[in-house]
Order: C-alpha cells, then structure tokens, then sequence
C-alpha cells in the first residue's frame, strides 16, 4: 500500500468555493502536499488547472478531486490502488 505522505493532492477551483474544508479532511488523513489551482488567480484553464497543478507537485503518486467534493478515506482508495 502507497503511504498517504508519500501521496500529492492536485485541486482545482473557480475560487467560489471555501477549499478548506477540503484541505482539512486531507490533511487529517495525513496528505500534506496539497497543490491548488485556482482559476480565478492563476491562468483559467478549467478542470485541466487539477493537470497542471501536477508540476507543482512533490508526489508520484497524485491525487485530483473536484472543489465540491469531501473524500473521507484515501487509505482505503490507496488499498486498492
């Protein structure tokens, strides 16, 4: 099973949604890279911002997830992985 440190989130955003529920929940189950695109500051670039926000990551191993969207347990999806 990958760890979930060894483990970068890539989130991307309009920037009218609050991230840090999100960012909350993946920091508690122990992903502390978390890169976010947001659209309304940086080039708009839609739902491609969650690939280029992979260059800025530290990780091999990426995550993406929607900005309305809380996932409770990445350890089991990283099970499975």
């Amino acid at each position: 099973m990958i760890a979930v440190d060894k483990v970068s989130a890539c989130l991307v955003t309009r920037g009218d949604c609050d991230m840090q529920p999100i960012i909350d929940s993946l920091i508690s189950q122990g992903i502390l890279d978390i890169v976010i695109w947001d659209n309304s500051i940086r080039e708009d670039m839609g739902i491609y911002g969650r690939y280029a926000a992979i260059a800025e990551a530290k990780n091999k191993v990426i995550i993406t997830q929607d900005d309305d969207v809380i996932v409770s347990d990445y350890k089991a999806i990283l099970k499975a992985y």
